[in-house]
């Protein structure tokens, strides 16, 4: 069962797991995943047969843009799901000023160059060049400068892991 859609809540998860655990639904089953309308909704998902997985970050790291564990659960942190190492797409997390791939720790924007991605927003070319259209500055060796389908959400690789919690750049202040 892959589950997606919005910002995927760990403590949801326990809960259906737990719900359901009493009808032989095994947490195994579970594969929560990132997608968007703009690349026909899939980018990454965990692998199948190992049970969701979650990392808490300190606050106080994410605000200043590095992942950090926590110190537990329950320390001020927030806990977010992983969606495992993306498989069927590029993604790269990068810094939105400079344009360049940011390190693993480093939160910063999704970037998506996958073959499911729209070509662009029925005759809106404006934000089509926006979203579509973006080019990293110096790319990895091998790796293409674009374009990359950029969503505005925030995400960051910790651990080999792709973790994203979906704020746009709007709504979090670095």
């Amino acid at each position: 069962m892959v589950t997606g859609a919005e910002h995927v809540n760990p403590a949801t998860l326990k809960r259906f797991i737990y719900r359901f655990a009493r009808f032989n639904l095994s947490e195994t089953a579970i594969r929560p995943s990132y997608g968007l309308a703009e690349a026909k909704l899939y980018v990454a998902t965990a692998g199948p047969g190992r049970p969701p997985k979650s990392v808490c970050f300190g606050y106080q790291h994410l605000s200043a843009g590095r992942a950090k564990r926590g110190e537990s659960e329950a320390s001020d942190g927030d806990n977010l799901v992983s969606y495992g190492a993306p498989r069927a797409s590029a993604l790269r997390i990068v810094d939105p000023d400079t344009r360049t791939e940011n390190p693993a720790g480093r939160v910063g924007e999704i970037w998506v160059q996958v073959d499911n991605v729209a070509m662009g927003y029925w005759q809106n070319p404006q934000p089509t060049e926006e979203t579509f259209g973006a080019k990293l500055v110096s790319p990895s060796p091998g790796k293409s400068a674009g374009p990359w389908m950029r969503p505005e959400d925030l995400g960051v690789i910790f651990e080999e892991r792709y973790l994203n919690r979906e704020f746009t750049r709007l709504n979090v202040q670095t």
